[in-house]
């Protein structure tokens, strides 16, 4: 008889915990993906009108975050992969136990007749070999890329020049991808969860993986930087408020906080209208000069009719 192995004992393998991690793994790596759509949005809204080295880094910072997305959901989809394979395994040894182990006991029922032509003719081989090898399955962190979030006015990286944004479209993207992250933010402990329930419930081969969870902390991390930034970058870039323009015609704020000037009547060419004396500036006197009285006959002439011949007079 060949050596079938521990082929008395199940493989311990939970094929309903190792079903979780896959369901888990998969379901976070799909959430990741299913994000892209909405987050690109979001990036395309706020880098509209952003101008400057800034609205430069966070283009690159979302490209950065794209691919690492894209990076943490294939290593997420490994990590499930590599359970499948197990639990795979894992059922092929124990097919192989029970058909041993079936083979096994009708060998050792067998009478002594058989049992003395298999000492003369030999036996049967078994019908399974030994067992394989349990399979190591690593997974690799996720790698993700480098993003900047400079204060403003700092310059950032080496840059310089003036940036500009429209700070509502900056906090639009704040308030989604806050959001987005929100709805990741419990699948990294759920994931560790179904992880440490898998290696404790199924040892047939392994599975390296907490790096893929670390990974998926960092990748969380990174996206709650880049909202913080953006809220940073959206106060800062505030307008100011337009200048206040003077009317071309005096108002009543920039008149001079005093009395109004005297009144003072308008100049006229008639030599017959003089201006009324005021009390405090009284007219100077006008010397008068005697003159003869008019005969006891007299008329008005006028300045352009000629001197009437003055009328006979009786002796």
């Amino acid at each position: 008889m060949g050596d079938l192995g521990a082929i008395e004992e199940d493989v311990p393998f939970d094929n309903g915990v190792a079903d979780r991690l896959i369901a888990v793994c998969d379901g976070a790596a799909s959430t990741v993906s299913g994000q892209s759509g909405s987050r690109a949005s979001w990036q395309a809204t706020a880098a509209k009108d952003f101008k400057g080295h800034f609205a430069d880094l966070f283009r690159d910072n979302q490209s950065t975050a794209r691919a690492d997305a894209a990076e943490l959901a294939a290593r997420l989809r490994e990590v499930a992969t590599g359970a499948r394979r197990l639990k795979e395994e894992a059922a092929k040894e124990q097919q192989r136990r029970e058909v041993a182990r079936a083979w096994k006991k009708e060998h050792d029922d067998r009478n002594l007749l058989e049992k003395g032509w298999d000492s003369v003719f030999g036996e049967d081989a078994p019908p399974v070999g030994p067992p394989a090898e349990p399979v190591h399955i690593p997974v690799s962190p996720p790698q993700s890329g480098h993003r900047q979030t400079p204060a403003p006015g700092s310059g950032g990286g080496g840059g310089g020049g003036t940036s500009s944004a429209r700070p509502e479209d900056l906090r639009s993207f704040a308030t989604g991808s806050r959001g987005a992250n929100d709805v990741l933010r419990s699948k990294p402990g759920t994931l560790r969860s179904a992880y440490h329930d898998f290696q404790a419930s199924c040892r047939w081969g392994t599975l390296a993986a907490e790096g893929v969870f670390t990974g998926f902390d960092k990748y969380l991390a990174a996206n709650d930087e880049d909202v913080r930034w953006a809220d940073t970058v959206a106060a800062a870039s505030r307008r100011p408020a337009a200048p206040v323009r003077s009317p071309p015609w005096p108002t009543p704020r920039s008149w001079p906080r005093c009395a109004p000037p005297a009144w003072t009547p308008p100049a006229t060419t008639s030599s017959s209208t003089r201006p009324p004396p005021t009390a405090t500036h009284p007219p100077p006197a006008t010397p008068t000069t005697r003159s003869t009285p008019p005969p006891a006959t007299s008329w008005r002439t006028s300045p352009t009719s000629p001197s009437p011949t003055p009328p006979a007079t009786s002796p």
